[in-house]
């Protein structure tokens, strides 16, 4: 049956396109390291590494420390940090070994003059995720926002089914 008017669903990931487009690749590590960048060191930012650890049992998820004061770096007009800025910090501090480095922070961002929430970096496998305006949304939400884009740099498509982790609707 034809999709309705209006209505676009990417064509299916393969396996086989996966490991194309994967950072997995001969001899990768499968390692993912979570750099909250202004997040407290508290229970809650504890909590999302064990729920992360959780939600991705075959990859090894630690905490990067990446020496970055966020009061140092410039703003925008609306007071939005550039995630640019924060890449470059992000990119020169990635071991070779990892296979994602995902920046977290609590302040809103912006990429070339925009508000954003998910910038990825030009190497494929660097990012940094706002969780800004997940602000006072429930907790599984905000982690489950966070696999989705970890996935994302993975190099898993994201799906058109609403029940889908890899659905963009919403993360």
């Amino acid at each position: 049956a034809a999709a309705p008017q209006g209505l676009r669903c990417a064509p299916p990931q393969v396996f086989a396109g996966f490991l194309r487009e994967s950072p997995f690749r001969e001899g990768c590590p499968g390692s993912v390291l979570v750099a909250p960048m202004g997040l407290p060191d508290d229970a809650r930012t504890q909590s999302l590494l064990r729920s992360l650890r959780a939600y991705l049992p075959a990859l090894a998820v630690e905490r990067h420390d990446c020496a970055a004061e966020l009061r140092l770096f410039r703003r925008s007009a609306g007071g939005a940090l550039f995630a640019h800025d924060l890449l470059d910090v992000l990119s020169r501090s990635r071991p070779a070994s990892c296979s994602v480095l995902l920046g977290l922070t609590a302040e809103p961002l912006c990429a070339a003059g925009e508000p954003a929430s998910f910038v990825q970096g030009e190497d494929g496998c660097t990012a940094i995720l706002s969780l800004h305006r997940r602000a006072g949304d429930d907790w599984r939400r905000e982690v489950l926002t966070v696999v989705h884009n970890i996935h994302r740099l993975l190099g898993l498509a994201e799906c058109g089914f609403l029940a889908c982790l890899m659905n963009p609707v919403d993360s």
